[in-house]
């Protein structure tokens, strides 16, 4: 299993599914607002650019992206109602 520190290397299938921490969160925030490309947030996370570009895509549409505040289930959001 890859540790997160490790960058993802092409053609490498790592299956874990976890979410991005807080840390995670803030750092991809700073790269993102300096205008870095989401492949080089990537690799300086170590997390597979797909990642980084579905993180971003989520917020993308509403507001600039913000570490804090983005982490709120959809079903959450004010005026959403989750569907039982």
């Amino acid at each position: 299993m890859k540790s997160p520190q490790q960058p993802f290397t092409q053609g490498e299938s790592t299956m874990s599914y976890t979410h991005l921490s807080i840390i995670e969160r803030s750092k991809l925030e700073i790269l993102h607002s300096q205008g870095k490309s989401s492949r080089a947030i990537a690799q300086e996370l170590g997390r597979h650019p797909s990642m980084i570009y579905r993180e971003l895509d989520r917020v993308a549409a509403s507001h600039p992206y913000q570490a804090t505040g983005n982490c709120i289930p959809s079903y959450q959001v004010v005026g959403k109602v989750k569907a039982a």
